[in-house]
């Protein structure tokens, strides 16, 4: 079992039930997820997987991901909400998206801004260019922050990282005094009601290490001297009324057919032909119309100046 990827404790305070190994495919290559079970520390409350992809697979699986599985041409409501965030605090500046994509966020701002990417995966990156963000690596980093980044995002990233709080670190170690980090993320909070947190979509990818909580966000700016300015609760994508009352449907179906959830059934509505199907499921339907994400807006604060801003 592996120890909290934030914190380093292996001490949880919640264990949920363990789930079967499940098969990935990116690229034309097959990738397996290890049996695993999610597991909430007790320390900092992050919750993560207790077994992941190996280091190399993990790199692999990011290289062979088809962009377009997980791009889209329009902006998503998270990707609004920092949109706004920033241009309610600034109006130009140097902006560093870890993990840019196509450079969806960044290509918002416009060019009064000076926009600068990370991105591992190379078709990702190279759209990224076309649309004038500048690319760099992580190699590169330290070079390029020399004169310091008034704004840092990580968006749909957290996520990903088997060790988020070292690279939180050093992200801070290129941003100037002041400068704001916004992280968007799922949120264990925020999970349907009625599912176990291991059972909503969110632990579906087989690159979904762990889900932060509003308790994680408050120890992660206690840790690295940040101020938290606020945390707003958002859903990741545009979903139609039609979408969404199917999603909803589907999984009051899944709960009300199983004894013991949240729902209460009576027998003549369970012996319903739907009730008798959703028995059968499995696993509980997707629901992606879910306020499941947090766009979470840091500040570094006079605090935490390191010794090239001293």
């Amino acid at each position: 079992m592996r120890s909290c990827p934030a914190c380093g404790l292996a001490v949880p305070s919640e264990v949920c039930p363990q789930m079967p190994s499940a098969q990935h495919w990116a690229g034309g290559d097959l990738f397996v997820q290890p049996d695993w079970a999610a597991i909430r520390c007790r320390e900092c409350d992050l919750v993560y997987r207790s077994h992941a992809l190996p280091l190399s697979e993990l790199a692999r699986y990011y290289d062979a991901l088809e962009y377009e599985s997980f791009e889209t041409a329009q902006t998503y409501p998270t990707d609004r909400i920092v949109v706004s965030e920033i241009l309610r605090r600034m109006s130009s500046g140097r902006v560093l998206d870890y993990g840019c994509g196509v450079g969806r966020i960044l290509q918002q701002l416009g060019s009064r801004f000076e926009r600068w990417g990370i991105e591992v995966n190379r078709r990702s990156a190279e759209i990224a260019v076309s649309r004038g963000i500048k690319i760099i690596t992580e190699e590169d980093l330290d070079v390029a922050g020399r004169v310091g980044f008034e704004c840092v995002l990580v968006t749909d990233v957290y996520e990903h990282l088997t060790e988020p709080v070292q690279l939180m670190r050093r992200l801070l170690g290129v941003m100037k005094p002041g400068a704001l980090l916004l992280v968007v993320t799922g949120c264990a909070d925020f999970c349907p009601r009625g599912l176990a947190i291991h059972e909503g979509w969110y632990f579906s990818p087989i690159g979904h290490l762990q889900m932060v909580t509003l308790r994680h966000l408050s120890w992660l700016a206690q840790r690295l001297g940040l101020v938290l300015e606020n945390a707003t609760r958002a859903c990741h994508y545009d979903v139609r009324l039609g979408q969404r009352v199917w999603e909803w449907g589907r999984l009051w179906l899944y709960l009300a057919s199983r004894p013991g959830r949240f729902y209460r059934t009576s027998k003549l509505m369970r012996s319903l032909p739907l009730f008798g199907k959703a028995s059968g499921w499995v696993n509980p339907p997707a629901v992606c119309c879910a306020r499941d994400h947090v766009v979470a807006v840091f500040r570094k604060s006079a605090a935490t100046l390191d010794q090239e801003w001293g």
